[in-house]
């Protein structure tokens, strides 16, 4: 019985990375939904699928499977960074603010993270440490900051 259950956990993936490669979005959501069900404790699995949710647009979608992912594995960097894209896309800068120091944490030189804090301190009215932010992404990265300004 487990030589079957391992069989057809195989084919549900190698199917899924399929769909993915081809970027068949509604496809590849119904194989990793099933994955999922299949293998609740892939966090790989949960990650794809919000990745995938997120392309059709589906965001509720994207954050229950980016959350279900962290649950199972916290140190997923670039998960942390889709959910603190969603979250200051929204402007839910609390939500944000987590997942930004999780992906700080991993990479203290990650640009994009350190902006998106900067701007989430700054909408909390968190000014000093906005600017602190916003001085330590430019003694990263001057030339990346200076063609964002334009």
């Amino acid at each position: 019985m487990k030589k079957t259950n391992s069989l057809a956990l195989t084919r549900a993936r190698k199917k899924a990375e399929k769909l993915l490669k081809k970027q068949q979005w509604p496809e590849a959501r119904l194989a990793l939904q099933t994955l999922c069900r299949m293998a609740p404790e892939d966090h790989g699995a949960w990650r794809d699928l919000g990745e995938v949710c997120a392309a059709l647009g589906d965001m509720a979608g994207a954050e229950q499977a980016w959350q279900r992912a962290l649950a199972l594995q916290a140190e997923l960097p670039q998960v942390h960074l889709h959910l603190a894209r969603l979250y200051t896309a929204g402007g839910r800068w609390a939500q944000a603010e987590p997942h930004l120091r999780a992906c700080l944490q991993h990479n203290p030189a990650d640009t994009e993270a350190l902006a998106k804090l900067a701007l989430t301190l700054e909408a909390q009215g968190r000014l000093g440490e906005a600017e602190a932010l916003y001085r330590r992404e430019l003694a990263v990265d001057a030339d990346r900051v200076a063609a964002t300004l334009g």
